[in-house]
């Protein structure tokens, strides 16, 4: 169970949960966040898989899915930290 405060409350959200629910729980939290606010999430890299066009795994799709959903959205500001497992940090406009 998630539980969410009250829309543009929110300054920081940290996910690090099952990956093929990433971009679920990133549309959960987003309408929570204050405008300048923050969404970082872990494991974006995924030991490398996701540049592996042959690894089709259903949390390597999840996360490719995720990655490149995140990287086109207008709403936010993104920045991938390619440290240990990648961070994905975004920031919302």
């Amino acid at each position: 169970r998630l539980c969410l405060p009250s829309p543009g409350v929110g300054d920081l959200v940290f996910i690090d949960a099952d990956k093929e629910n990433y971009l679920t729980y990133y549309e959960m939290v987003l309408p929570k966040l204050k405008p300048g606010g923050f969404i970082i999430v872990d494991n974006v890299l995924w030991d490398g898989k996701v540049i592996d066009e042959n690894e089709t795994d259903k949390k390597t799709k999840s996360l490719k899915l995720f990655n490149n959903f995140v990287h086109q959205d207008a709403r936010v500001d993104n920045l991938l930290l390619p440290i240990r497992d990648g961070l994905m940090i975004l920031r919302k406009k």
